[in-house]
C-alpha cells in the first residue's frame, strides 16, 4: 500500500465482527472484500464461522447504501451459508443472476489460498452482494459490465479488507 501510495485503504488483521462494531460508523464504509473465510466444518465449531447473522447485521449498518461486500470461498456449504445469511437479512441483492456466484472475476488479483485451492483442481467461488437503497431495493446499472466492475473497485475509497481468521481469546 505504502509503494502504490494508497491512504484510502487498511487492512484489519483481527477479528472482523469486533472491528466492525467497536471502530467503524454507520454508512462508512464503500466496499468490503471477504476472501476464503475460515469454512468450520464441523457442526459444533460453526457458532466460529465469520458470516453469521451478527455480522451481516453489522455490514447492513456499516456499509453505504448502494455500496458493495465480495465474498470469496471454495467450500460449498460456506457458498450456501453466505447466500442464506446475506439473503436472509432482506437488504441486499445479488449482483449475479441465479446461483448467485461466478467463478472468475478478471483482475480480482489472488492470495494464497486461491492460487492453493486453484492447483488442487477446486473450484473458487466469487459472491457479489449490494446494500439496497431505502425500501424500494437497488438494481445495478446495466453499464456495468464484468470487466468495468473489477476496475471500478480499484477507484473507491474506503475499502475494508476482512481477510481475517476468528479469535479464540
Amino acid at each position: 500500500m505504502n509503494r502504490e501510495r494508497l491512504n484510502n485503504i487498511f487492512i484489519v488483521c483481527g477479528e472482523g465482527y469486533t472491528f466492525s462494531k467497536f471502530y467503524l460508523k454507520k454508512n462508512s464504509v464503500f466496499l468490503i472484500y471477504v476472501n476464503f473465510p475460515d469454512p468450520w466444518p464441523k457442526r459444533r465449531h460453526q457458532k466460529n464461522r465469520l458470516v453469521n447473522l451478527n455480522f451481516v447485521e453489522e455490514v447492513k449498518r456499516t456499509l453505504k447504501q448502494g455500496k458493495t461486500i465480495f465474498f470469496v470461498t471454495d467450500d460449498k456449504e460456506t457458498l450456501k451459508s453466505i447466500k442464506e445469511q446475506i439473503f436472509s437479512s432482506g437488504s441486499f441483492i445479488s449482483f449475479f443472476k441465479d446461483p448467485y456466484y461466478v467463478n472468475e472475476i478478471k483482475n480480482y488479483g489472488s492470495s494464497y489460498f486461491d492460487s492453493l485451492w486453484r492447483s488442487k483442481g477446486k473450484k473458487i467461488y466469487y459472491l457479489r452482494f449490494i446494500k439496497k437503497v431505502g425500501t424500494e431495493g437497488f438494481e445495478p446499472p446495466t453499464y456495468w459490465s464484468q470487466t468495468s466492475r473489477a476496475n471500478q473497485t480499484a477507484l473507491c475509497p474506503e475499502h475494508i479488507n476482512f481477510n481475517l481468521k476468528k479469535s479464540f481469546l
